[in-house]
């Protein structure tokens, strides 16, 4: 793809290297949870598990592709489609490739009425660098698109929302981070208040409100007589953000509800022939251990994502669905609320899996009301191609042999012997190898890129 960077932009890449290798360590110090796991847990205390299918993406846009009605039967009579576009974290493209950024929201608009698009959902990190007012007009541009196409849309904070000052922009000396581990989190989120809080939705019909913080929202739409109520939840967020959140739920007790966050699940691309503790690692919710070390939760009194998913999730029989970006992998795995119907949950988020800043890979998720599907896909509009499952087996064996290289000393220090590590690694490398790898990481379909879920949209009620 095109360097689509300015003259000033490019000034600031020495900036920029030295922030991903920030983001890199920091990628990894998410998985110092592993020295967490050795010194609590004994080998098979934690079921693994490893991935994914083959996909036929290139089938095209429609969600009643190969299904019948039970007997074998494709026409069902008139069929009640439409899409939803989940946008995983854009922060790359607002930081140095605005036209990408540009280029979903734009195929977004000129296929809303080909392809009945409903509702667009932005996952968080919409920018790299929460001070930075550069960033934040190049993302403000590119979501106006969507205002002057009519396409509503709601959007979730991400930590690079309401972090990382860089050489462009700082914040204030006086930035208040009471309320955070972490100095240097803007704790009022200013500039995402800014630029995509409540007063940008002023006269949306679909916008339905904001918690007292703003930093949490929903919206709402029906099709069919079926109404659809998208909850947009803090980062992290407090009891607080929860305790609104289910004040939502109960005033919309008939609505079928998708919830969207910044951070809620992890994929590291380990699998289950690695030796105890990387084992243990193979995808799921965050939960306390894998926040005990270094990836601590941004706030103060947040709540973990199994906590949330117990507070708030499990509870509720209305909500379908959840989905976050944040870690850079695609994962997905499902649970039962306590009316025992099935929770479907979803992490997608493309900013280091995929070049240019994520290559402009976006979810196209095709709902079919008559059949009770979600067809979910993957689609670059800048590459102008589907994303096949099985893709990006080199990046994780690439991210697998960095781990190796810079972080040997820890992982040494947990008992692991690092010469067969490497070796396992280098074998991986061999095309009989990557074979091998591929069946591991993709075989259960849990990082498709290309699949149908099940959903009776109806029996999602309170």
């Amino acid at each position: 793809m095109r360097d689509e960077r300015s003259g000033g932009q490019v000034g600031n890449e020495r900036a920029a290297a030295s922030r991903g290798d920030q983001t890199t360590r920091r990628r990894f110090l998410e998985r110092a949870g592993l020295a967490a796991l050795a010194a609590g847990l004994a080998p098979g205390a934690l079921a693994c598990s490893d991935d994914t299918t083959s996909s036929a993406a290139d089938a095209g846009l429609r969600g009643d592709a190969g299904l019948t009605d039970g007997g074998g039967n494709l026409d069902l009579g008139p069929q009640v489609e439409f899409m939803v576009v989940a946008l995983p974290d854009t922060q790359h493209y607002a930081d140095a490739y605005p036209k990408t950024f540009e280029a979903q929201t734009q195929w977004i608009a000129d296929n809303a009425k080909k392809h009945n698009i409903q509702f667009v959902t932005h996952l968080g990190d919409i920018v790299d660098n929460g001070p930075n007012l550069r960033q934040w007009k190049n993302a403000r541009q590119a979501m106006d698109v969507l205002d002057k196409a009519g396409v509503p849309y709601g959007t979730c904070v991400g930590n690079h929302d309401v972090q990382y000052g860089d050489s462009e922009y700082q914040y204030p000396s006086n930035l208040d981070s009471s309320c955070s581990p972490f100095s240097g989190l803007d704790c009022k989120a200013k500039e995402y208040l800014d630029n995509f809080g409540p007063k940008r939705y002023a006269g949306k019909a679909w916008y339905g409100g904001a918690s007292p913080s703003g930093q949490s929202n929903y919206q709402t739409f029906t099709v069919a007589g079926q109404q659809f109520l998208f909850l947009h939840l803090a980062l992290d967020p407090a009891a607080a953000e929860r305790t609104w959140a289910q004040t939502v739920l109960t005033a919309n007790p008939k609505a079928a509800v998708h919830v969207s966050t910044h951070r809620y699940m992890y994929d590291f691309r380990l699998v289950k022939t690695l030796p105890f503790p990387l084992n243990a690692l193979t995808g799921g919710r965050y939960d306390s251990t894998l926040h005990a070390v270094d990836n601590k939760p941004y706030y103060n009194d947040s709540l973990t994502a199994d906590q949330l998913f117990q507070q708030l999730i499990a509870p509720n029989k209305n909500i379908f669905m959840v989905q976050c970006g944040h870690v850079d992998a695609e994962f997905r795995q499902v649970s039962k609320n306590k009316a025992g119907l099935p929770v479907h949950e979803l992490l997608v988020d493309f900013q280091e899996l995929s070049p240019n800043g994520g290559d402009g890979w976006m979810r196209l998720m095709t709902f079919n009301l008559t059949r009770g599907k979600v067809k979910v896909q993957t689609y670059s509009p800048t590459l102008g191609k589907f994303r096949v499952n099985g893709a990006g087996l080199d990046t994780s064996l690439q991210a697998m042999n960095m781990a190796l290289t810079q972080y040997g000393s820890m992982l040494k220090s947990l008992g692991l012997d690092l010469n067969k590590l490497k070796q396992q690694l280098d074998a991986w490398k061999t095309p009989a190898g990557k074979a091998e790898l591929k069946k591991l990481l993709f075989d259960e379909g849990k990082r498709d890129s290309d699949f149908t879920l099940d959903v009776a949209f109806s029996s999602y009620r309170a």
